[in-house]
């Protein structure tokens, strides 16, 4: 007798990689522009454009030191929060912005 289970594969999520790397990732529509920025680049959503993987999920790796970062996803001039974070602040100007701490 042979049972079958089906296992789910886990969805990848922004985290620090055993590299020293961070990976952010980010789920959307294929076939978009995404970009991050956050309080690790002063914000500039111009500097990092995400690899689509597979279709709809998008990621980039990023090199960050110990400390806590704050981020969005850009598509064009619309922040997008981290989905697949839950962890949340606000920012100085009052934007919701993902949070990420690094260890």
């Amino acid at each position: 007798m042979l049972s079958i289970i089906e296992v789910e594969k886990l969805a990848p999520v922004t985290e620090k990689q055993d590299n020293g790397y961070v990976r952010f990732v980010y789920y959307g529509e294929s076939g978009q522009k995404i970009r991050l920025g956050g309080t690790f680049n002063n914000w500039d959503s111009y500097m990092y454009e995400l690899a689509e993987v597979s279709p709809g999920i998008y990621e980039i790796d990023l090199p960050l030191p110990p400390g806590t970062y704050y981020y969005n996803f850009y598509n064009g001039i619309n922040a997008l929060i981290d989905v697949k974070n839950s962890d949340r602040v606000y920012t100085v100007d009052g934007r919701v912005a993902s949070l990420l701490k690094v260890e």
